[in-house]
């Protein structure tokens, strides 16, 4: 499962561990909707490939509240952002 999400879902983030929303910005409306499926199933599939306490699931977490943040969702982001700091500080503690 984990060569599954390296290969289809290890592209959708940037070298930086997180998304680029700006890439579909011009594509409008449509294009962030069809982002934001895309983020859920990236969360999905790191979670069922890696476990929910995984370091790269919370680079998933954070690139879908990116997209949120664009899209004028900031407390749906800010839970997001807040779970992967959650997994980030306990891997930072082992």
């Amino acid at each position: 499962m984990y060569a599954l999400y390296e290969r289809f879902l290890d592209p959708v983030i940037s070298s930086k561990g997180r998304a680029e929303p700006s890439r579909v910005e011009t594509a409008g409306t449509y294009a962030y909707t069809a982002a934001e499926r895309i983020y859920r199933r990236v969360v999905a599939v790191a979670k069922s490939a890696l476990g929910d306490e995984h370091p790269r699931v919370a680079q998933s977490l954070e690139a879908y509240a990116d997209l949120l943040n664009e899209t004028n969702r900031q407390e749906r982001a800010q839970e997001l952002s807040l779970r992967a700091n959650a997994i980030r500080a306990k891997h930072s503690n082992q």
